[in-house]
Protein backbone atom coordinates (compact mmCIF):
# COMPACT_ATOMS: atom_id res chain seq x y z
CA UNK A 1 0.00 0.00 0.00
CA UNK A 2 2.82 2.63 0.69
CA UNK A 3 4.30 1.88 -2.54
CA UNK A 4 1.01 2.46 -4.52
CA UNK A 5 0.65 5.52 -2.43
CA UNK A 6 4.17 6.92 -3.38
CA UNK A 7 3.59 6.25 -6.69
CA UNK A 8 0.56 7.47 -7.85
CA UNK A 9 1.69 11.22 -8.15
CA UNK A 10 5.78 10.08 -6.87
CA UNK A 11 6.15 7.89 -10.13
CA UNK A 12 6.53 8.77 -13.91
CA UNK A 13 6.21 6.15 -16.36
CA UNK A 14 5.52 6.68 -20.43
CA UNK A 15 3.50 9.03 -21.47
CA UNK A 16 0.06 8.51 -23.10
CA UNK A 17 0.67 6.70 -26.88
CA UNK A 18 4.41 6.62 -26.07
CA UNK A 19 4.74 3.47 -27.35
CA UNK A 20 3.82 4.36 -30.75
CA UNK A 21 1.26 3.53 -33.57
CA UNK A 22 0.19 -0.18 -33.27
CA UNK A 23 -0.98 -0.71 -36.76
CA UNK A 24 1.69 -2.92 -38.08
CA UNK A 25 3.20 -4.35 -35.18
CA UNK A 26 3.78 -8.02 -34.27
CA UNK A 27 3.09 -9.19 -31.17
CA UNK A 28 6.59 -10.97 -31.57
CA UNK A 29 8.25 -7.76 -30.85
CA UNK A 30 10.06 -7.78 -27.15
CA UNK A 31 9.91 -4.06 -27.73
CA UNK A 32 6.48 -3.40 -28.51
CA UNK A 33 5.27 -6.04 -25.77
CA UNK A 34 7.48 -4.18 -23.34
CA UNK A 35 5.99 -0.50 -24.05
CA UNK A 36 2.21 -1.97 -24.05
CA UNK A 37 3.22 -3.28 -20.77
CA UNK A 38 4.69 0.17 -19.50
CA UNK A 39 1.04 1.45 -21.11
CA UNK A 40 -0.86 -0.59 -18.79
CA UNK A 41 0.94 1.04 -16.03
CA UNK A 42 0.65 4.90 -16.77
CA UNK A 43 -3.64 3.62 -17.62
CA UNK A 44 -3.94 2.38 -14.26
CA UNK A 45 -1.86 5.55 -12.41
CA UNK A 46 -4.27 8.21 -14.80
CA UNK A 47 -7.34 6.31 -13.04
CA UNK A 48 -5.69 6.32 -9.80
CA UNK A 49 -4.63 9.93 -9.59
CA UNK A 50 -8.34 10.80 -11.23
CA UNK A 51 -9.94 8.56 -8.39
CA UNK A 52 -7.83 10.68 -5.66
CA UNK A 53 -8.49 13.88 -7.21
CA UNK A 54 -12.18 13.17 -7.22
CA UNK A 55 -12.53 11.34 -4.16
CA UNK A 56 -14.73 12.80 -1.33
CA UNK A 57 -13.26 16.16 0.44
CA UNK A 58 -12.26 16.23 3.45
CA UNK A 59 -12.83 12.56 3.59
CA UNK A 60 -8.81 11.16 2.92
CA UNK A 61 -9.71 7.54 4.14
CA UNK A 62 -12.20 7.63 1.65
CA UNK A 63 -10.25 9.28 -1.50
CA UNK A 64 -7.71 6.55 -0.54
CA UNK A 65 -10.51 3.97 -0.61
CA UNK A 66 -11.65 5.44 -3.93
CA UNK A 67 -7.75 5.27 -5.02
CA UNK A 68 -6.55 2.02 -3.90
CA UNK A 69 -7.51 -0.74 -6.64
CA UNK A 70 -6.39 1.55 -9.22
CA UNK A 71 -2.88 2.25 -7.07
CA UNK A 72 -2.65 -1.66 -6.35
CA UNK A 73 -3.31 -2.84 -10.22
CA UNK A 74 -0.70 0.16 -11.04
CA UNK A 75 2.03 -1.22 -8.77
CA UNK A 76 1.53 -4.67 -10.18
CA UNK A 77 1.98 -3.49 -13.68
CA UNK A 78 4.82 -1.61 -12.51
CA UNK A 79 5.94 -4.77 -10.66
CA UNK A 80 5.72 -7.15 -13.79
CA UNK A 81 7.28 -4.35 -15.97
CA UNK A 82 10.50 -4.55 -13.69
CA UNK A 83 10.51 -8.68 -14.23
CA UNK A 84 10.37 -7.90 -18.05
CA UNK A 85 12.89 -5.30 -17.68
CA UNK A 86 15.07 -8.01 -16.06
CA UNK A 87 14.58 -10.53 -18.41
CA UNK A 88 15.57 -8.57 -20.99
CA UNK A 89 18.50 -7.57 -19.70
CA UNK A 90 19.90 -11.27 -19.09
CA UNK A 91 19.06 -12.04 -22.45
CA UNK A 92 21.03 -9.15 -23.59
CA UNK A 93 24.10 -10.41 -21.28
CA UNK A 94 23.61 -14.14 -22.98
CA UNK A 95 26.85 -15.51 -24.64
CA UNK A 96 25.51 -18.34 -25.41
CA UNK A 97 22.81 -17.82 -28.81
CA UNK A 98 20.96 -20.77 -27.76
CA UNK A 99 20.40 -19.46 -24.18
CA UNK A 100 19.48 -15.35 -25.41
CA UNK A 101 16.90 -17.48 -27.56
CA UNK A 102 15.50 -19.22 -24.89
CA UNK A 103 15.19 -16.05 -22.71
CA UNK A 104 13.79 -13.89 -25.26
CA UNK A 105 11.15 -16.56 -25.85
CA UNK A 106 10.56 -16.83 -22.23
CA UNK A 107 10.18 -13.12 -21.79
CA UNK A 108 7.94 -13.00 -24.59
CA UNK A 109 5.41 -15.37 -23.02
CA UNK A 110 5.59 -13.95 -20.08
CA UNK A 111 4.83 -10.33 -21.75
CA UNK A 112 2.37 -12.03 -23.45
CA UNK A 113 0.54 -13.43 -20.45
CA UNK A 114 0.66 -10.13 -18.95
CA UNK A 115 -1.18 -8.21 -21.14
CA UNK A 116 -3.82 -10.80 -21.61
CA UNK A 117 -6.03 -8.87 -18.66
CA UNK A 118 -5.03 -5.64 -20.04
CA UNK A 119 -6.41 -5.84 -23.74
CA UNK A 120 -9.46 -4.05 -23.12
CA UNK A 121 -7.64 -1.02 -21.76
CA UNK A 122 -5.66 -1.09 -24.20
CA UNK A 123 -7.45 -1.67 -27.51
CA UNK A 124 -10.02 1.50 -25.34
CA UNK A 125 -7.00 3.33 -25.92
CA UNK A 126 -5.75 2.61 -28.98
CA UNK A 127 -2.36 0.59 -27.99
CA UNK A 128 -3.72 -2.06 -29.46
CA UNK A 129 -5.70 -3.23 -32.59
CA UNK A 130 -8.74 -5.08 -32.96
CA UNK A 131 -6.35 -7.55 -34.93
CA UNK A 132 -4.07 -7.98 -32.00
CA UNK A 133 -6.38 -8.87 -29.53
CA UNK A 134 -7.85 -11.51 -32.13
CA UNK A 135 -4.05 -13.04 -32.50
CA UNK A 136 -3.17 -12.65 -28.29
CA UNK A 137 -4.39 -16.49 -27.81
CA UNK A 138 -2.73 -18.07 -30.98
CA UNK A 139 0.55 -15.89 -30.22
CA UNK A 140 0.68 -17.09 -26.60
CA UNK A 141 0.37 -20.79 -28.58
CA UNK A 142 3.47 -20.12 -30.80
CA UNK A 143 5.03 -19.11 -28.04
CA UNK A 144 4.58 -21.85 -25.70
CA UNK A 145 6.16 -24.11 -28.73
CA UNK A 146 9.51 -22.47 -29.27
CA UNK A 147 11.03 -23.64 -26.46
CA UNK A 148 9.82 -27.24 -26.56
CA UNK A 149 12.86 -28.86 -28.02
CA UNK A 150 14.74 -27.20 -25.05
CA UNK A 151 12.93 -27.89 -22.09
CA UNK A 152 15.13 -30.45 -20.53
CA UNK A 153 17.86 -27.44 -20.75
CA UNK A 154 15.52 -25.11 -19.14
CA UNK A 155 14.78 -27.52 -16.61
CA UNK A 156 18.46 -28.05 -16.05
CA UNK A 157 18.87 -23.75 -15.84
CA UNK A 158 16.09 -24.16 -12.80
CA UNK A 159 18.64 -26.86 -11.43
CA UNK A 160 15.20 -27.81 -9.11
CA UNK A 161 16.41 -30.74 -6.36
CA UNK A 162 15.65 -34.25 -7.59
CA UNK A 163 13.14 -34.24 -4.48
CA UNK A 164 10.64 -32.06 -6.09
CA UNK A 165 10.86 -33.42 -9.41
CA UNK A 166 10.20 -37.47 -7.66
CA UNK A 167 6.96 -36.38 -6.85
CA UNK A 168 5.96 -35.13 -10.49
CA UNK A 169 5.21 -38.41 -12.76
CA UNK A 170 5.76 -36.70 -15.93
CA UNK A 171 9.36 -35.45 -14.73
CA UNK A 172 9.79 -38.76 -12.71
CA UNK A 173 9.30 -41.07 -15.69
CA UNK A 174 5.74 -42.19 -14.55
CA UNK A 175 2.63 -41.46 -16.32
CA UNK A 176 -0.35 -39.68 -15.88
CA UNK A 177 -3.90 -41.81 -15.57
CA UNK A 178 -1.73 -45.02 -15.88
CA UNK A 179 -1.32 -46.12 -12.22
CA UNK A 180 -3.06 -44.74 -9.25
CA UNK A 181 -1.52 -41.52 -8.27
CA UNK A 182 -1.90 -40.10 -4.80
CA UNK A 183 -1.97 -36.91 -5.96
CA UNK A 184 -1.95 -34.99 -2.62
CA UNK A 185 0.93 -37.54 -1.60
CA UNK A 186 3.00 -36.61 -4.33
CA UNK A 187 2.08 -32.84 -4.15
CA UNK A 188 3.39 -33.29 -0.53
CA UNK A 189 6.41 -35.06 -1.35
CA UNK A 190 7.40 -31.97 -4.25
CA UNK A 191 6.51 -29.37 -1.70
CA UNK A 192 3.53 -28.36 -3.51
CA UNK A 193 0.09 -27.92 -2.27
CA UNK A 194 -2.25 -29.86 -4.08
CA UNK A 195 -5.72 -28.25 -3.26
CA UNK A 196 -8.66 -29.62 -4.92
CA UNK A 197 -6.70 -31.48 -7.83
CA UNK A 198 -7.81 -35.07 -7.59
Amino acid sequence: MKAASEMVFGHQGVRAGESGDPEGRELTELPFLRGLLSEAERIWQDRARTALREGPSGDPVGRWNATSDAALEMVSAHARLQAADAFLAAASRAEDPRAGFLMRSLCRLFLLRQLGEHTGDLLAEGRLTPDHVRALPKAVDTVVGEPAPHLMTLVDAFDLPAEVLSGIPIASGGSVGGDEVDWEEAGVRAGVVVAGAY
